[in-house]
């Protein structure tokens, strides 16, 4: 299951917007993960690219999770 965050963006919402509302989403996930799932040893991962990696990355230490998979990209890095 995928679920994504439309997070509040600048300038029309000030910092910490974006990363709030990415917050509350993993959160919502962990806490309703077997409802979700159907299971309740189900994993909750992050991913995000450009600043949605920055975010993704950063929810992981709001919420204090090591996540079990992370997918973080940046399209300014050459391949």
């Amino acid at each position: 299951m995928v679920v994504n965050v439309e997070y509040r963006l600048s300038p029309e919402h000030k910092f910490p917007a974006c990363y709030t509302d990415a917050e509350a989403v993993v959160r919502w996930a962990l806490d309703n993960k077997e409802e979700l799932a159907n299971n309740s040893s189900a994993i909750v991962g992050v991913a995000g690219d450009s600043a949605g990696g920055n975010i993704a990355a950063t929810v992981c230490h709001l919420v204090e999770i090591e996540p079990t998979l992370s997918v973080l990209t940046s399209r300014d890095l050459p391949i």
